[in-house]
């Protein structure tokens, strides 16, 4: 489907040094040295003190497998813009506090969380998102995130949300009340292999400009109903693969006229409500 690998390998924070940075390891002092190298395998504590105003936090902490605290209370991320896999691959992690972080200036949360494999919950109730461009598998393979609200999201300037909940297999609830797509022009594997969510909420989305929704609700084998009466798009739509290996998917509305719609698997029943 993807490889991540790739798109953090253009990573690389410049800013640090340590002059500039506290770097407490397992409580103990260290110099800073970018991604934490070496020794990331045995690192299962961080506190970071930074003593300068940063703009890039992109692939921070990428890849500390055993990381199990992580104290940003003293982070000051004020002028910060990218945090493009700043947790990718924390594999230990189960709990961030992030309520102290100022994120008004930041345009970019690509893959953000990406492989937090043991990350149960987020609180995100703070984060001010109105400048995000890009979501794109901001969640992506959180296999142990049981719920998620993001109520309090602005995406009215978000243009990519592909693969953003792909592989959360055990999400069971998910608040997207908020949501505005307006601008979004790909959502392709965005909901991909969410496999104990039941039902979706997508009445805030917009898709008048998405190109790609290919695979959008891909192998959500246990989604029975399915409303997108909200979910308004006045161009011609290929919804061909959008809904494939949903086999238990019984019931979809859709705001769409019926002319408008290119393909679409075999769904018990369709509703077109205009």
């Amino acid at each position: 489907m993807y490889n991540i690998k790739e798109k953090v390998q253009d990573c690389d924070i410049k800013e640090l040094n340590e002059e500039n940075t506290e770097l407490y390891i397992n409580r103990k002092l260290y110099k800073y040295k970018s991604y934490f190298t070496p020794e990331k395998e045995g690192i299962y504590e961080i506190q970071l003190i930074i003593k300068i105003l940063m703009k890039n936090c992109c692939c921070l902490f990428y890849g500390i497998n055993n990381l199990q605290s992580l104290d940003l209370s003293l982070f000051n991320i004020q002028n910060v813009t990218n945090m493009r896999f700043m947790f990718y691959n924390c594999y230990n992690l189960e709990k961030i506090d992030l309520f102290s972080m100022n994120t008004q200036n930041i345009t970019n949360m690509e893959g953000m969380f990406s492989g937090c494999k043991h990350l149960k919950n987020i609180y995100l109730s703070k984060f001010d998102t109105q400048n995000i461009t890009d979501m794109s598998y901001m969640f992506n393979n959180c296999e142990n995130l049981q719920s998620l609200d993001l109520s309090s999201f602005n995406t009215q300037n978000v243009t990519n949300m592909s693969y953003m909940f792909c592989n959360c297999n055990k999400l069971k609830s998910l608040n997207l009340s908020s949501f505005n797509t307006k601008k979004v022009t790909i959502m392709n594997y965005m909901f991909a292999q969410c496999f104990n969510l039941q039902s979706l909420d997508l009445s805030s989305f917009n898709i008048n400009n998405a190109n790609f929704m290919s695979y959008m609700i891909y192998d959500c084998n246990n989604l029975q109903i399915l409303d997108l009466s909200s979910m308004i798009s006045q161009k011609s739509i290929d919804l061909k693969d959008t809904f494939e290996g949903c086999n238990k998917l019984e019931r979809v509305v859709l705001n769409i006229d019926e002319s408008n719609i290119k393909k679409l698997i075999n769904i018990n029943q369709i509703i077109f409500v205009y």
